[in-house]
């Protein structure tokens, strides 16, 4: 069960990294003009952020799912 759910938590955040990723690459000439000391493509950028956002998503999907898999399902069933 944890497994499903962290399946389709990472799956939505890793799609919306390279939906994000995409649309940063297009727009860093449009952008250039607000960063100082950064070049347009810093790869350590381009790296960490998705990163963290993936991590940041794992520790959410993970710690329900656990909290969940902890409970028996006709208890959670009945529960109201």
């Amino acid at each position: 069960m944890a497994g499903l759910i962290l399946q389709e938590g990472l799956g939505l955040t890793g799609a919306g990294a390279l939906i994000g990723l995409a649309a940063t690459l297009l727009s860093t000439k449009l952008l250039a003009g607000f960063l100082y000391g950064v070049s347009q493509i810093d790869p350590l950028t381009f790296l960490l952020v998705p990163l963290l956002l993936i991590l940041v998503a794992l520790a959410a999907c993970l710690i329900p799912s656990w909290k969940a898999s902890r409970i028996a399902p006709m208890t959670a069933l009945r529960h109201e």
